[in-house]
């Protein structure tokens, strides 16, 4: 797809702005902003509105500007821009060229053998390669798999397709009849050989469940594309890129991806189930508090262990969030282990993507935690821009607030019965220092307050450079962390 954005009126008549990938542009007075509008120009803001190429779809915000931005004649808040559309900002006018092109699949490989998984392969190998036994004789005997309820041995079950000593930490096992006991939900066609035992949480563009996969028996994660989301093919196209990216990345603290199904437009992926919930809902559903700092920290660091990883693989992740930071409880170890999430987002160092920030209240959570360069320059986004984001999430953790000051839905609406402006939120990432941890979590050690503090500076070269710098600097502040 190439979008084009022409300027048809205003000092820079004739200018194009050409993209062929997924972009953000800013348009303002402002130095940084990407089209930079004459100083002379009242009728413009600094940080006037952001439009965001997510192909093939083209969105616009106002990020509250005194004069507004204009679709057609028409003053818009937010607004999913067409072919032929103009927007008028100040003294400029844009017009709006879109060339659409053919969705391509992404596809997933066998873990084995590199091959490509059909959406009739159910596991992290294609059939080919299950019919090849993982374990030699000489070796050590796996432990039996039992049922997690009743504890009756399952192991002959769970190894069907060869996975169980691989999955040994990652799964847990429910025989037939206590799988029978739970109560199945329906409403998800297309998931043959998984029975969903019940929802976990639901996006604007997937729903994930708890499963159990009928011929291994194991408990796992079900994640299944919604039709509704897919109307433009770029859902289809995230969910592909989660499940490749996924298969890349075999970590500790990664979800595991299990493999694949579905077909066309209505594919599910399949992954390590985590009983713990995210740290989020930990945070305001369970303890309704914040963290003691040290488990805090611990989780942080086991989070950063698998974010160089990804790194050092060429991934950067792209929307951390106490939400996508999950948690095992049931695990071997004991101690509970977080794990990242949800990298449908996840690009390499200088691909593109998209997160809708312009679309009405579809990014807000995800806003909340990016990177100043995540507005500004996301196609050439570099490492950095993760240890923010998961800086403000621990910032969260300890704190049980936010670093900015971002406007509640209720100063949104009073500001509209006094007909007054309120920041937008964009302008508060971009614009506003954040508030130093300590003033906000005052048991908060100094050594710690400083590695968080650090963590989420405005300019990119003042943070840590690496996920491992990050985490060995949160470990010798909080050794503790290290259990």
């Amino acid at each position: 797809m190439r979008v084009v954005l022409q300027v048809l009126e205003g000092r820079e008549q004739g200018r194009e702005f050409a993209f062929e990938r997924a972009d953000r542009f800013v348009v303002g007075r402002a130095p940084e902003a990407h089209f930079c509008l004459p100083e002379d120009d009242r009728y413009v803001s600094r940080n006037h509105c952001i439009i965001e190429v997510s192909p093939p779809s083209l969105f616009v915000r106002d990020l509250h500007s005194r004069n507004g931005t204009w679709v057609n004649g028409v003053r818009v808040r937010h607004s999913e821009l067409q072919l032929g559309d103009r927007i008028r900002i100040g003294g400029t006018t844009l017009a709006v060229h879109v060339v659409e092109e053919p969705v391509e699949a992404q596809p997933v490989s066998c873990s084995a053998c590199g091959g490509p998984l059909s959406a009739n392969d159910s596991g992290l190998r294609c059939r080919s390669c299950c019919s090849v036994p993982t374990h030699r004789e000489g070796t050590v005997p796996r432990a039996a798999e039992t049922c997690a309820t009743c504890g009756r041995d399952v192991s002959e079950r769970a190894d069907s397709d060869g996975q169980a000593s691989v999955l040994a930490s990652l799964v847990c096992y429910l025989c037939p009849d206590c799988a029978a006991v739970e109560a199945p939900i329906g409403g998800l066609p297309g998931v043959e050989g998984h029975r969903l035992l019940r929802e976990l949480g639901r996006g604007g563009m997937g729903v994930v469940y708890q499963a159990w996969h009928e011929s291994t028996g194991r408990v796992v994660a079900l994640k299944s594309l919604l039709p509704i989301a897919d109307r433009d093919g770029r859902a289809l196209r995230l969910f592909q890129r989660e499940m490749a990216v996924l298969n890349d990345l075999q970590h500790p603290n990664i979800v595991r991806f299990f493999g694949q199904g579905g077909s066309g437009r209505q594919p599910f992926l399949v992954s390590e189930f985590l009983d713990g919930g995210d740290l989020g809902a930990v945070v305001t559903d369970v303890r309704r508090c914040a963290l003691p700092v040290e488990e805090a920290c611990r989780y942080a660091c086991q989070v950063l262990s698998g974010l160089q990883y990804a790194h050092e693989k060429g991934y950067i992740h792209r929307d951390i969030k106490p939400q996508n930071l999950l948690l095992r409880t049931g695990n071997r170890a004991g101690a509970p282990t977080a794990k990242l999430s949800d990298f449908g987002l996840a690009k390499s160092f200088v691909d593109a993507g998209a997160s809708c920030l312009t679309r009405h209240g579809e990014a807000a959570g995800t806003l909340i935690f990016m990177a100043p360069e995540q507005i500004l320059n996301y196609r050439f986004l570099k490492p950095p821009a993760d240890l923010y984001s998961l800086g403000v999430s621990l910032y969260y953790l300890v704190s049980g607030r936010l670093p900015f000051q971002f406007p509640s839905p209720l100063d949104h609406l009073l500001g509209r019965m006094a007909g007054k402006k309120v920041k937008d939120e964009i302008r508060v990432v971009l614009e506003d220092e954040p508030i130093a941890v300590r003033q906000q979590a005052r048991s908060a050690p100094s050594a710690i307050a400083e590695v968080i503090d650090r963590s989420i500076r405005k300019k990119e070269k003042d943070r840590f450079a690496s996920a491992r710098e990050m985490r060995e600097a949160l470990l010798r502040a909080c050794p503790q962390a290290s259990g």
